[in-house]
């Protein structure tokens, strides 16, 4: 090669482009102002591509997206494929250049300064310039994907809560990894494929033609507020999903605050130092008569043991765990409406509420599992703030295994537990973990869910290890059919006919696993062990299908749909039958059955009230993954400090048991300080709890619940 020839690199023929066409109409500037024109241009290789890239990918995305609702089983926020054409859904496209121009615009800028400094330097670019791009690009299908898959999967939109409260909760690579399903790697990987196949097509009459309709692009920004006019405000379904997310991340990392931080104060020093609950503020008189009418009946201890089993020791105890089974569905005849009633959804549940202890005014604690699941089995509260305590690895506090000393205990569950589930919490008291990755399948082919086995699989596992344990055990179940997506089973666990709607299918699948619990309970009478199994039934939370607008599933909103659920014991020898009218909530299943199988155990380390007690507290406390804090009072006077918005609210259950009436807070300040004091001390005694617990462990002291007492000092 002689001295007089250079090589031709990539940019050569841009800068000729640019010189020859593009540049001429900025020959009649000053010149300096024409080369930075020029040095934008000369960098269209970048922001060009980049645009029509992600133009490319937000379209297909979209129509990926709205395509997918029309033939998923279970479409999200109660999608109506009658009411919706996928033509007209997709007309909301142009929201996604609220996306592309200005990101394109802020990459032209940005490749113009590049390109200016990298020439005061003498740098030439290369092949490396289009790295960041790439990774730019990845970020945005991440987005895309983790938008939608969330969509469909928790019928949530995705934002700053969730994100927060995922990463919080230890969602880590190992997590994101197991989502990555080969449509959700696609739609991740797409926007870095299209960008290099537009660079590939970045000649000839490809550039004309793409320049003229970038000209189209642009003038289209002229009609957006028009289309806003006639489209309406953004839902979840028309929402660019970069946009959305960025949005409600910068909104909630820069602009949220405690708003309710000059109104929060401590309890007393007393209630500092105590986990159950002595404070004024928390504790009154006794429950009165007009609430304990149907609890006469309730006697400790029980009586009729015989047999030469003691309650202490000889009982085998089996807790059942129904996923987002909420009270007021449990046993609905009204689904069709009046005058058309289906059967009872659980019939078999039915017939056992009547022979035991239940708990008909009852809430989870959260309208989030591993809160909930916590509670249950801890006998205290949640942690009321954002993160998840329940899900630590280092958490040490005390279980119902602790409590009752079995000879083994398990757990046996459909679902994934490495992420969003309290495992190390049962690991740590010894409790054996079969999950999603251990259960063979048999019957669907298929799975409903690709984090869910089949119900029935799950249920075959778990009889076998109850009906194959030997001495009392602990054991636990906890389903997941009633979760969305709602699966359909098949017709033989049909309640309703139509399998069209969400809440068709959901109670289809209290149906199933009422049939699971019959075959369960078939399988104790069978093996021998059912006149000796403490049976535990209860719901983790509710689960909402619209009665609140946006209110879909459970975990983002804090109404009764989400909150309201039922807790069960049942063991005839111990427990005479009675309903239980008072408010209660998840902490205070532990008590009610270490009372009843006459075990003894240091209150002051529980946060729940026996049913067998005649009842002191004033409040229960509700926690709501949207940063609500919530309190119910023994009228049903429902009381919400709503941090997201610093707006606070008050429902009178009583006569409004819809929650369709929001009343003002004024005349409720009393349980207003309560709620507020509760939200400051819980997270701090909890944290301080178990710290203690964890010094004792590491010193080699044995575990004596009666000695471990609140630490002063945060975790």
């Amino acid at each position: 090669m002689s001295n007089s020839q250079t090589v031709k690199s990539p940019g050569d023929g841009l800068t000729r482009y640019a010189s020859e066409s593009l540049v001429q109409p900025f020959k009649i500037l000053p010149a300096k102002m024409g080369a930075a024109f020029a040095h934008t241009i000369d960098s269209r290789a970048v922001w060009i591509c980049w645009a029509w890239a992600v133009l490319a990918y937000a379209l297909i995305a979209r129509g990926w997206f709205y395509a997918h609702m029309f033939t998923v089983e279970a479409a999200p926020f109660g999608f109506d494929a009658h009411q919706h054409r996928w033509l007209d859904l997709m007309l909301n496209s142009y929201r996604d250049l609220r996306f592309v121009l200005p990101s394109t615009l802020v990459l032209a800028v940005a490749g113009a300064a590049l390109v200016w400094l990298m020439r005061r330097r003498g740098w030439k670019s290369g092949w490396w310039r289009h790295l960041p791009v790439l990774a730019m690009l990845l970020f945005v299908g991440v987005f895309h994907g983790a938008f939608y898959r969330v969509a469909l999967v928790m019928h949530v939109p995705l934002g700053f809560d969730a994100l927060q409260e995922a990463w919080l909760s230890g969602f880590g690579f190992a997590e994101f990894k197991a989502e990555l399903t080969p449509t959700y790697t696609v739609l991740m990987v797409l926007p870095a494929v299209l960008y290099l196949f537009a660079l590939f097509l970045n000649r000839g009459s490809w550039r004309r033609i793409r320049n003229g309709m970038t000209l189209c692009l642009v003038a289209a920004l002229a009609v957006l507020p028009g289309f806003d006019a006639s489209f309406g405000e953004e839902d979840f379904l028309r929402v660019n999903p970069v946009i959305h997310v960025s949005k409600d991340v910068i909104k909630g990392a820069l602009f949220s605050h405690n708003r309710f931080a000059d109104q929060e104060r401590a309890p007393s020093a007393a209630q500092m130092e105590s986990v159950r609950w002595v404070d004024p503020a928390f504790v009154g008189n006794a429950v009165p008569p007009s609430l304990r009418r149907a609890e006469s009946a309730l006697q400790p201890g029980g009586a009729t043991a015989g047999g030469g089993i003691t309650a202490a020791d000889d009982f085998d105890v089996v807790l059942l765990i129904l996923e987002s089974v909420g009270r007021r569905y449990i046993f609905d005849t009204n689904l069709r409406g009046a005058g058309q009633p289906n059967p009872k959804p659980m019939p078999f549940l039915h017939k056992l509420s009547r022979e035991g202890v239940f708990f008909g005014n009852h809430y989870s604690p959260s309208n989030s599992s591993p809160r909930s699941i916590f509670s249950l089995v801890t006998g205290l509260g949640p942690v009321p703030v954002p993160y998840l305590f329940a899900t630590r690895s280092d958490i040490q506090v005390p279980t119902l295994g602790d409590f009752i000393d079995r000879r083994s205990s398990f757990l046996v569950t459909p679902s994934r537990t490495a992420h969003y589930f309290p495992r190390a919490l049962f690991l740590h008291a010894g409790i054996e973990i079969q999950d999603y990755y251990s259960i063979p399948q048999r019957h669907l082919k298929r799975p409903g869910s690709d984090w869910l086995r089949d119900e029935r699989d799950t249920m075959d596992a778990f009889i076998e290890r109850v009906t194959t344990a030997t001495g009392p055990f602990f054991g636990i179940y906890y389903s997941g059919a009633a979760h969305m997506d709602y699966t359909d089973y098949g017709p033989e666990y049909r309640v309703i006919d139509s399998t069209d709607r969400e809440i068709d299918r959901y109670y289809n699948n209290l149906r199933l696993l009422d049939v699971q619990l019959e075959r369960f309970y078939a399988a104790l009478q069978a093996s021998g062990r059912a006149d000796r199994t403490i049976l535990v039934i209860a719901g983790d939370h509710g689960e909402a299908f619209g009665q609140h607008k946006g209110n879909w599933g459970h975990a983002r909103a804090s109404y009764e749909e989400n909150f309201a659920t039922f807790a069960l014991i049942h063991q005839p020898r111990l427990f005479a039958p009675a309903r239980i009218e008072r408010p209660t909530v998840h902490s205070d299943v532990l008590p009610t059955l270490l009372d009843g199988m006459d075990v003894d155990f240091d209150r002051d380390l529980i946060q729940g009230e026996s049913a067998f007690a005649e009842g002191y507290r004033k409040y229960i406390f509700l926690y709501g993954n949207e940063n609500t804090v919530s309190s119910i009072d023994r009228d049903g006077t429902k009381l919400q400090l709503i941090y997201q918005t610093g707006e606070c609210r008050v429902y009178d259950l009583a006569n409004d048991p819809l929650e369709a009436a929001p009343l003002a807070c004024e005349g409720h300040e009393e349980q207003k300080i309560a709620t507020l004091k509760y939200k400051v001390y819980q997270s701090r005694i909890l944290s301080q709890y178990n710290a203690g617990l964890r010094t004792a462990k590491r010193s080699d002291q044995p575990l004596d619940l009666a000695e471990q007492r609140a630490r002063t000092g945060d975790d």
